[in-house]
């Protein structure tokens, strides 16, 4: 059984969608029909830092949907997102480098770093 590791580092200049106080980023991660997210970064702004490894069993999906959300009381709100097609994953190896996330109007709303590798 493969793996696929997804290890969530930061973010940067992360487009503001909070109206009042500080906004709270946090990543959530669509491989298939799983989803799994990253903790919140309380506070964080435009710039957050997770550090955190999230694993799913792959089974040769072709993309991983990242969407970098703002965790509110009512609704969380979606900051940007990017799509990282993972077709060529194997012969690249490890796909370690920030990734440019857009929001539902397609403007450039930050950049996520991270670092993305199979294993067996």
């Amino acid at each position: 059984m493969e793996r696929l590791i997804v290890e969530v580092e930061q973010a940067r200049k992360l487009k503001n969608t909070q109206t009042l106080g500080t906004q709270d980023p946090y990543v959530k991660l669509t491989l298939g029909n799983t989803m799994q997210k990253t903790r919140v970064h309380d506070d964080g702004g435009k710039i957050a830092i997770w550090n955190q490894r999230i694993i799913f069993r792959y089974i040769g999906e072709d993309k991983l949907l990242v969407q970098t959300m703002n965790s509110n009381t009512m609704s969380d709100s979606l900051i940007g997102h990017v799509e990282i097609p993972l077709a060529n994953l194997r012969s690249v190896g490890t796909i370690d480098q920030w990734f440019q996330i857009f929001d539902k109007k397609r403007k450039l709303a930050g950049e996520v770093k991270m670092k993305i590798l199979l294993q067996q």
